[in-house]
C-alpha cells in the first residue's frame, strides 16, 4: 500500500512538472506555441461535440427559411392575381372607350337618328344567332330597325320588349340582306350560315364579276336595310363544275361575339311611311285570300 501511494504521488508531481515545463516552453517559444500544437488534436473532438447543436440550428434555420419563402411566394401570387385583375379592368375600360368613340363618330356621320345600346346576352349557337340589348319600347325601338357596330351591319331588330330587344344577326341562317358590290355595282342576296365567321352569296351566275376582297354594302332593296352600310368582304370564290352558279364565301365585318355596344338606327320618315304602306297592303292581301 505504501508503494502504491508513493507511485501515485510521483506521478502527480511528474504531471505538475510536465505542465510547468509546457507552460514555460509555450511562454518562451514565439514561433510555435505549445497550445497551438495541441489545438490541432483537440479541434476534431470539439467539432464532434458541437455537431448536434449545429445540426439543430441548421435544421431550425432551414425550416424557418422554407416557411418564410412559402409565405412570401403565396403573397406574391396574390399580388400578381390582383394586378392582373386590375390590368384586365383597365383593358375592358379602354376597349369600351374605344367602342364608344367609334360609335360616336359613326352616329355623327349618319343621316338618320341613332342611339347606342348595351349588349346583355349573345346566343350564337347552331340553331339561332341573336343578341339581346337593353333598349326597348321605352326608348322607341321598333321591329325591323337596323343595328350597327363600329365596323358594319350586325342585323335588325325582330322583337321589342318594354326595356329589351332581340336582334337577329346577319349570320343567322334565316337572315337575308340585299347587298351591292362596291366595286362593280352588281346586286345580290347575302345570307347567313349560322356561323359567325362566314356568310354566303346565293344564286350568283358564273357571269357575275366578283373577286376576293370585294366589299359588299347594303343595297336598300326591300326597305329592310338602308343603303350604303358595309356588311362583309368576299373571301373565296368557288366555281362549281356542272352548275350554272358560283359559290361565294363572305367574311362579316362586324365582331358579333366581342361587341359590348351597338348602334340602333331609325329609318327616315319617308321610308317609315313606305314600310307602313307596304305592310298595310300585305295585310289586305291576306284578308282577301
Amino acid at each position: 500500500l505504501f508503494q502504491q501511494s508513493q507511485q501515485k504521488g510521483g506521478r502527480f508531481f511528474f504531471a505538475i512538472a510536465l505542465a510547468v515545463m509546457f507552460m514555460f516552453a509555450d511562454h518562451h517559444d514565439g514561433s510555435m506555441p505549445i497550445h497551438r500544437m495541441f489545438s490541432y488534436f483537440i479541434y476534431p473532438v470539439h467539432y464532434l461535440i458541437d455537431a448536434p447543436t449545429r445540426f439543430i440550428q441548421w435544421t431550425r434555420l432551414t425550416w424557418t427559411s422554407k416557411q418564410t419563402l412559402i409565405a412570401e411566394n403565396q403573397q406574391l401570387r396574390y399580388q400578381q392575381l390582383y394586378l392582373q385583375n386590375q390590368n384586365m379592368q383597365r383593358l375592358m375600360i379602354q376597349n369600351e372607350n374605344t367602342s364608344l368613340k367609334a360609335l360616336l363618330a359613326l352616329s355623327q356621320s349618319l343621316k338618320h337618328r341613332a342611339i347606342a345600346a348595351d349588349v346583355l346576352a349573345v346566343n350564337t349557337g347552331h340553331g339561332r344567332q341573336v343578341v339581346i340589348i337593353n333598349k326597348g319600347k321605352q326608348a322607341g325601338v321598333m321591329p325591323g330597325q337596323l343595328v350597327l357596330d363600329s365596323e358594319g351591319v350586325m342585323g335588325q331588330v325582330i322583337d321589342v320588349g318594354l326595356r329589351t330587344s332581340t336582334i337577329l344577326l346577319v349570320s343567322d341562317a334565316s337572315s337575308a340582306v340585299p347587298v351591292i358590290n362596291q366595286r362593280t355595282g352588281e346586286k345580290a342576296i347575302l345570307t347567313g350560315t349560322n356561323n359567325m365567321n362566314h356568310l354566303s352569296l346565293i344564286h350568283l351566275p358564273k357571269t357575275v364579276s366578283v373577286q376576293q376582297d370585294d366589299i359588299l354594302l347594303t343595297s336598300g332593296l326591300g326597305q329592310q336595310y338602308p343603303a350604303g352600310y358595309p356588311v362583309g368582304v368576299v373571301e373565296t370564290v368557288t366555281l362549281l363544275p356542272g352548275e350554272d352558279f358560283i359559290r361565294v364565301s363572305v367574311r362579316p365585318l362586324t365582331g358579333f361575339a366581342r361587341n359590348h355596344l351597338v348602334l340602333l338606327v331609325w329609318p327616315d320618315e319617308k321610308k317609315m311611311l313606305l314600310n307602313q304602306e307596304v305592310n298595310t297592303r300585305l295585310r289586305k292581301q291576306k284578308v282577301i285570300l
